[in-house]
Parts: C-alpha cells; structure tokens; sequence
C-alpha cells in the first residue's frame, strides 16, 4: 500500500519536530557544558558525549526524513540501500557514544539496554520502509 502525499508530509513534519526539539536541547546543553567545563574534567567528558549524542540523533533523524522525502518520488529505488546503510552506519556510532556514556556514569546500564532494544525496533522500521522504497 503507497504511502499518501499527506503521510509522507506528516512523518516530515514530524522529523522537522523531532529534530528542533533536539536542537533545542543540544543548544541549551552547549551553555550549560561551557560552566561544567570550568567545574570538573569529568563533567565535562560527560557533557561532551551527551552533546555527541544529540549531534548524531540529528543526523539519523534527517536520514529518515530523507527516506520519506524519496518515499514521494518514483524512479529512484536505488537510493534506498543507501540512504539504509547510512541509518544503520549511524546507528552504530549512536551505540559507541552511549556505551561512552555508561562508562562515564552519564547512562545508567538498564536505560542504555532499552535504548538499544528500543533502537532496534526503529532501525528494523527504517529498513523495511527503504525495502518498500526500492521495490515501488
């Protein structure tokens, strides 16, 4: 079943909202990391990966407003291993920089476990939405 104009253009809005929203938060931890910085070396690692985090979240979200942008069109079924490799590349380093995270005290083991349980579940979405995109 096609993906509708109005579908595809709700799940970019969506991904336009998800990303804001990040950068909100990244912006607002970019200040804050500035002050721990001046505290504790610690603190600031911490504050380094969190921003890290953010960073690649961004970018996985705009690969999979990508995904939906190339959703709209036809003819470029190609793209798609592409655009999932690139997902799944991401989705790696995401993994390196919570690990990062757990090891600094920043993530507690068990919300680093659902996130990449969690995780799981989306990338397994974005693959067969890129599967649906290179066979239409």
């Amino acid at each position: 079943m096609p993906f509708t104009p109005q579908q595809i253009s709700n799940c970019v809005a969506s991904c336009d909202e998800r990303i804001a929203s990040i950068e909100t938060k990244l912006n607002n931890w970019k200040v804050y990391g500035k002050v721990l910085g001046i505290v504790s070396l610690e603190m600031e690692d911490k504050n380094a990966e969190l921003m890290k985090n953010y960073e690649n979240n961004i970018q996985l979200i705009k690969v999979e407003r990508l995904i939906y942008q190339a959703l709209a069109k036809s003819g470029n079924g190609a793209i798609f291993p592409k655009l999932f490799q690139k997902y799944s590349d991401l989705m790696g380093i995401s993994y390196d920089i919570s690990g990062n995270m757990v090891r600094l005290d920043g993530v507690e083991e068990q919300e680093y476990l659902e996130y990449c349980a969690s995780s799981l579940k989306q990338r397994e979405y974005i693959q067969k939405l890129c599967l649906y995109g290179e066979r239409k």
